[in-house]
C-alpha cells in the first residue's frame, strides 16, 4: 500500500512580482517562459493575469507597498487593506508614545478599525474577526516584531500530586471536616503600578524604548474555603506601618484589609504566625458560629519558608495541612486560576480609570475621519484637561492599589473558586452552576480598557496641511 501523497504547500507571491508578470506579458512573453523566468507554474501566471485589471487597480488606488501577497478578490478587501495600512501607523504611533503593546490590543484595534472603515463607506462587514492566525500573518507582512518576557516555570512532583488527593480526603473524613470547613491560604506578589509585559515594535525600530519599570509592589495574603462560601479579608504586606495615604484613620486596623509591614514587603514566618491567630482563627470561628457549626477547620498551604511546620498544632481547633514539595501549581486552589483572576480584575478596574483620565478614546475616530492621506505625518496637540501617564501613576497610591484590589476580589464569583478546588479535593466542590472567570479572558477585558492608554503624554493626532 503506497504512502499517502502529501497536499503541496500553496504558494503566495508578493504584488510586485505580480506586477512583473503582468509586464513581462505586455512586452509579448508568453505563459511558459514567464514561468521559467519568474519560477512559477504556467497555471499561476494565467491565474496573475487573470485578475491583471484588479492588481492594477490596487496598486493605483493604494501603493504596491502597502499591499501583501494575499488575494484581494473579496467583497471587502478595500477595507482590510485600509485597515491594515492605520493598523501599522497606529502601532507606530503607539510606540513612539512608549505604549506597551500585546496581541489583544492589537486584535481588538483592528476590529474597531475595521468597522468604523466600514462604516463610514457604507459596506456590510464581511466578517473580519482579527483571529490569532491573521495577526501572525500581518505581523509577519509588515515585519513588526514582538517582544516578550516570560515567566519562569518550576519543575512539579506529578506523582505526589495525584496521591494527595486520597490523603487528603482520608484526613477530612477522619476528622469528621464540614466541606465549607476546609481552607486554603497562599500569598502573591502585587506590582500595583505594573504595565503590559509584551510590546510589539515595527520594523523600522530597533528595540524598545529603554523605560524603568515601577517595582512598587506589596504582597497579598487570599485565603477562601472549598465551597466558595467564605473569602476571608485579605491580609496586605507594604513596607510602611501606616502610609501617608491613610493617615485619615488613626489605626490601620480601620483599613478594609489586614495590614502588616515588613522591610521589603515580603511575608514572613512571624507574619504568618500573626496572621493565623488573629485574622485566620476570629475569622473562621465567626463562619462556624453563623452556619452553626462546631469551630473546627483544615487549612491547607504549601511548604514554603514561610509558612513554618510549628503552623500546625498552633491553635487546638486548627489543623494545618502542607501540600508535598514541588505540587503548588498542580494542586493548590489558589494557583488554580484563582489568583490570577484576582490580579486580572484588578488590572482591569485600574486600568478603567486610567484610561477615563488619560484618554479621551476620540483617537481612532480621527484617524478614520481624517484619512485622505493616511501616510503622511501628523501633528501633535497636547489636551491640557486631561492627565498624562506619569502624573497618573504619580498620584496613584497603595490606598488606590487596596481599593481596586478589594473590588477584584469582590467580584471573584463562586465558581471560579470551586473550580480551583477541583484538583486537591474534588469531592468537597459542590456543582458548578455560574460561568467560571478565565483569568485569560478577564485580561483580555483589561486590555481592552488600556489599550488606548498613552504612554508619555496624551496627544491628539491631525492630519497635517499639503
Amino acid at each position: 500500500m503506497s504512502a499517502p501523497t502529501l497536499k503541496p504547500k500553496r504558494k503566495t507571491y508578493p504584488i510586485e512580482t505580480k506586477k512583473l508578470v503582468i509586464k513581462l506579458k505586455a512586452e509579448g512573453k508568453n505563459n511558459c517562459a514567464i514561468g521559467r523566468q519568474l519560477n512559477m507554474s504556467e497555471s499561476t501566471v494565467r491565474s496573475i493575469l487573470k485578475n491583471e485589471e484588479q492588481i492594477l487597480k490596487m496598486c493605483d488606488s493604494y501603493g504596491s507597498s502597502s499591499l501583501d501577497s494575499r488575494s484581494y478578490t473579496s467583497t471587502n478587501s478595500k477595507e482590510l487593506i485600509k485597515m491594515e495600512r492605520f493598523l501599522v501607523l497606529w502601532i507606530n504611533r503607539k510606540e513612539s508614545e512608549g505604549v506597551d503593546l500585546d496581541k489583544m490590543t492589537i486584535m481588538d484595534q483592528a476590529k474597531s478599525f475595521y468597522s468604523l472603515i466600514c462604516k463610514k463607506h457604507n459596506v456590510l462587514p464581511s466578517g473580519f474577526k482579527a483571529s490569532t492566525g491573521w495577526l501572525y500573518r500581518f505581523l509577519e507582512r509588515k515585519g513588526i516584531r514582538n517582544l516578550n518576557m516570560t515567566g519562569e516555570r518550576n519543575s512539579a512532583d506529578e506523582i505526589a500530586a495525584k496521591e494527595f488527593p486520597a490523603i487528603l480526603k482520608g484526613i477530612i473524613e477522619d476528622g469528621g471536616y464540614h466541606p465549607d470547613a476546609v481552607y486554603n491560604m497562599d500569598e502573591a506578589g502585587l506590582q500595583y503600578k505594573r504595565m503590559l509585559k509584551t510590546t510589539f515594535l515595527a520594523k523600522n525600530v530597533k528595540q524598545a524604548r529603554g523605560r524603568k519599570t515601577d517595582k512598587s509592589r506589596l504582597t497579598v495574603l487570599f485565603c477562601v474555603n472549598s465551597t466558595g462560601t467564605h473569602k476571608m479579608k485579605p491580609l496586605v504586606v507594604h513596607s510602611a506601618k501606616h502610609p501617608q495615604c491613610y493617615n485619615h484613620l488613626q489605626d490601620m486596623k480601620d483599613a478594609p484589609v489586614y495590614w502588616r509591614s515588613s522591610k521589603k514587603a515580603w511575608i514572613n514566618s512571624t507574619i504568618s504566625q500573626d496572621w493565623l491567630l488573629n485574622c485566620f482563627v476570629p475569622d473562621a470561628r465567626r463562619k462556624c458560629l453563623q452556619d452553626g457549626r462546631e469551630f473546627k477547620v483544615i487549612l491547607t498551604l504549601d511548604n514554603c519558608p514561610a509558612h513554618p511546620s510549628f503552623l500546625d498544632g498552633l491553635h487546638p481547633n486548627v489543623r494545618v495541612v502542607f501540600l508535598p514539595p514541588n505540587t503548588t501549581s498542580l494542586l493548590q486552589p489558589l494557583d488554580q486560576e484563582i489568583i490570577a483572576c484576582v490580579k486580572a480584575l484588578y488590572h482591569k478596574t485600574v486600568f478603567r480609570d486610567f484610561r477615563r483620565c488619560t484618554e479621551s478614546n476620540i483617537e481612532a475616530q480621527q484617524m478614520i475621519e481624517d484619512d485622505s492621506d493616511v501616510d503622511e505625518p501628523m501633528e501633535e496637540e497636547v489636551n491640557e484637561d486631561l492627565l498624562t501617564v506619569h502624573e497618573f501613576w504619580r498620584k496613584f497610591t497603595v490606598k488606590h492599589a487596596v481599593d481596586h484590589l478589594m473590588k477584584a476580589w469582590e467580584g471573584l464569583n463562586v465558581a471560579t473558586i470551586r473550580h480551583g478546588w477541583l484538583k486537591l479535593a474534588p469531592h468537597l466542590v459542590p456543582p458548578i452552576t455560574q460561568p467560571i472567570q478565565q483569568s485569560r479572558d478577564v485580561l483580555s477585558a483589561a486590555v481592552q480598557e488600556a489599550r488606548l492608554v498613552p504612554g508619555t503624554v496624551l496627544v491628539t493626532w491631525l492630519r497635517t496641511t499639503s
